[in-house]
């Protein structure tokens, strides 16, 4: 995904199927490396409190089948990030 507005920035989100769930990958690449550097202490308590957020809002998107998630993830990433970046 493409942040379109300040700080700008490309999301890639990648999941993958582990015996125990799903393995999210986030990696954020900042226009602006100095500003990334910058802000890195601030970016990462902030990735951790959305990380807690997601952490809730997950369980209830498929009735808690967590067997069925990374497929539900998959079809529904975009409109999941669009909701839960405008929070």
């Amino acid at each position: 995904m493409r942040h379109d507005c300040a700080p700008f920035l490309d999301m890639t989100i990648t999941l993958a199927q582990i015996p125990v769930g799903t393995r999210m990958d986030w990696r954020a690449t900042f226009d602006d490396p100095k500003f990334a550097n910058a802000m890195r202490s601030m970016l990462t308590k902030a990735n951790e409190e959305n990380f807690d957020r997601l952490e809730t809002v997950l369980p209830a998107i498929d009735g808690g089948a967590c067997e069925s998630l990374n497929t539900v993830w998959q079809a529904r990433l975009p409109e999941i990030a669009e909701d839960f970046f405008r929070r």
